[in-house]
């Protein structure tokens, strides 16, 4: 083989190599939130929160309840707003997550089937040493708070 051919393979096993550490080293700093869905956005199976309060039903419908929570690790806190409904149709849901450490969230409008249960999560953000938060919960456009 020529050095010209070497020189092309070399260049190619380099430049292979260097694509792999790049995409190697982007899922190592995704870290395991990559896998979470976007802040403001609903999940159907919400991860279990470290502290709520207790649930309210809203003042638009008994069937419907929501509570804020936060979800705490070490020094880190995440907000979070769940929804759970019994009516017998379809309902709409938008939500509002206010918090003293940043971890504000404005949940998109979303359907929630009876019988469903939604989670919609703030941003992680330091937590301060006492958390404060609570939520507004738009149901089919009537707001209260919890």
């Amino acid at each position: 083989m020529n050095t010209t051919g070497k020189r092309r393979i070399t260049r190619t096993i380099t430049g292979a190599l260097s694509l792999l550490m790049t995409a190697g080293l982007g899922l190592a700093a995704a870290g395991p939130a990559a896998a979470a869905p976007p802040a403001g956005t609903w999940d159907l199976t919400p991860p279990t929160p470290s502290h709520c309060n207790a649930w309210k039903s809203h003042t638009a419908s008994l069937h419907v309840a929501f509570r804020t929570c936060n979800i705490t690790s070490g020094n880190y806190a995440q907000s979070m707003v769940v929804v759970r409904s019994d009516a017998p149709r379809n309902v709409n849901i938008e939500g509002r997550v206010f918090t003293n450490y940043g971890g504000d969230v404005r949940c998109r409008v979303t359907a929630l089937a009876p019988g469903g249960q939604a989670g919609c999560l703030g941003p992680t953000k330091r937590r301060p040493a006492s958390i404060v938060s609570y939520s507004d919960l738009y149901l089919n456009g009537h707001r209260d708070r919890n």
